[in-house]
């Protein structure tokens, strides 16, 4: 099931934390991400808390109602993976409570075999990381969307932006009247850049970053809403 941007109501989220790649510091922008687009069921952060490096995450688990599962590390291993790994499995085929969309925060590559399962099972599966310096390369091509946190707190985005807006201009140029549904344009974008998120130009939502962009506009036809170049409006 593909999240829904039009029913947020409708989403419902799972959160599986890696301790060892997020920081809690992170985790409100996070929970804000995912209060936004629906109802989040499932909370959980994986880590080793005996150790000095995961201790802040007792008191963040407890201040946000976060289950906090224990993985002991072996041998200087870090088990943590293979028990999001084994949990995620077992809710995907479990599923009584409905979950229709999967959330990892890690920048692990070791996920790509279980987001590729989540996903032909017909889950949505969302990506978070603190920077791409400390993201797998091909994590994000592996989701079907991809935040990076440092990006929405950064707010450099000017050049980002430019190149957006190009990218909208030369997919809206290849269709039927310079037009096209918007829901199906941010799928495109998505396809293009999995880490595209309009959090990242400091928009809650997608209408709200079109709605920013001069040369192209909005247009609704009954309940569905359309982006179109505007004419004699260049970029």
């Amino acid at each position: 099931m593909i999240c829904n941007n039009n029913n947020m109501s409708n989403n419902r989220f799972a959160l599986f934390i890696d301790g060892d790649n997020i920081a809690p510091k992170n985790i409100n922008t996070i929970l804000n991400i995912l209060k936004k687009r629906g109802r989040i069921l499932i909370k959980r952060v994986y880590g080793d808390f005996s150790k000095d490096n995961m201790k802040q995450w007792c008191s963040t688990s407890l201040e946000h109602s976060i289950e906090p599962i224990q993985v002991w590390r072996l041998n200087g291993k870090n088990s943590s993976d293979l028990r999001i790994t084994a949990d995620c499995v077992e809710f995907m085929y479990q599923n009584d409570i409905g979950i229709d969309n999967f959330v990892l925060a890690t920048g692990d590559g070791d996920f790509i075999t279980l987001i590729n399962k989540l996903r032909m099972n017909g889950h949505y599966v969302l990506g978070v990381s603190q920077t791409m310096k400390s993201t797998s390369d091909y994590l994000p091509k592996a989701c079907d969307e991809f935040i990076i946190l440092d990006r929405i707190k950064n707010n450099k985005k000017n050049k980002a932006k430019d190149e957006l807006i190009k990218t909208i201009h030369t997919t809206l140029e290849e269709q039927d009247n310079h037009e096209m549904i918007l829901s199906l344009l941010k799928d495109k974008l998505l396809e293009l850049n999995p880490t595209f998120s309009e959090l990242n130009f400091g928009h809650n939502k997608f209408s709200s970053l079109i709605n920013s962009i001069k040369s192209i506009e909005i247009i609704r036809t009954g309940r569905t809403f359309s982006v179109k170049l505007k004419k004699n409006i260049s970029i």
